[in-house]
């Protein structure tokens, strides 16, 4: 084999001549440095050319920036969004404050159904209390009414003593007169100064006065605060005052004002 001596270009632009073997397709590769003359061609190329400045997208119309911090000024902004922003605002300050007294009204419509309510609850429960009074009391008067019909069960009943069988009915019948008088001002019938007009006109009655007299004990076993003691109470004036001087039967002393006074 023979050798060739000519010239080839390396890779990198440079011209290298040479000898190699006949045999060979190309000549050997040798790692070849830059020199001095490549490197300052390549530095001028650089400073000639023209960087590439790369642009963002364009916004499709009405599309709104990102703002990706929140944090952009609002000097910067447009009154338009300025007035959008505010409007919202006010918008939700206005919603709030509806919400506000829409609560406020409820409560206080449920404040005045609640009170309704406890006042009906209230009257129901002296209608019941009164309902009561009544039943309990047209017992009693089944039992006077017996006991003046039939002279043994008078007898039963009667706590006084030493009287005549016509004497302890009009006894009982006395009693009977007075308890409904009381009934009548608890369940609300007549008011204060309406049983006192009834309880002057019955103690004119003699046979009333007996029986107050003869009773007279047991009302002192009533308590002190009950509304029969300060009822028995005036009707003793009344019949002192009747014992008196018949002509001022009218005048009622002490404790005539009514049992809250």
């Amino acid at each position: 084999m023979g050798s060739r001596e000519g010239m080839y270009t390396a890779p990198g632009g440079t011209h290298v001549s040479g000898r190699w073997s006949t045999c060979e397709t190309r000549p050997p590769m040798r790692p070849l440095s830059a020199s001095r003359a490549d490197l300052s061609r390549r530095a001028r190329w650089m400073r000639s050319a023209t960087p590439t400045v790369y642009r963002p997208a364009t916004p499709l119309r009405g599309a709104r920036s990102p703002d990706p911090g929140g944090c952009l000024d609002m000097a910067t902004q447009t009154p338009a969004v300025l007035r959008s922003r505010i409007g919202s605002a006010v918008a939700s300050g206005r919603g709030l404050m509806r919400a506000f007294f829409t609560r406020g009204a409820r409560r206080r419509r449920q404040e005045d159904v609640l009170l309704e309510l406890l006042g009906q609850l209230r009257l129901m429960t002296e209608e019941i209390h009164r309902a009561n009074l009544i039943q309990q009391y047209r017992l009693t008067l089944d039992q006077m009414d017996r006991a003046i019909d039939d002279p043994s069960l008078a007898d039963a009943g009667s706590t006084l003593t030493g009287l005549s069988e016509v004497k302890r009915r009009q006894m009982i019948f006395a009693n009977r007169e007075y308890g409904i008088l009381l009934m009548a001002h608890k369940i609300g019938v007549c008011d204060w100064e309406e049983l006192l007009g009834h309880l002057r006109v019955l103690c004119r009655n003699q046979l009333f006065a007996e029986y107050w007299d003869r009773t007279s004990e047991h009302r002192r076993s009533l308590p002190a605060d009950s509304l029969e003691t300060q009822v028995g109470e005036v009707v003793d004036v009344m019949i002192e005052e009747l014992a008196d001087g018949p002509e001022e039967w009218w005048i009622v002393g002490p404790g005539s004002a009514g049992p809250d006074s």
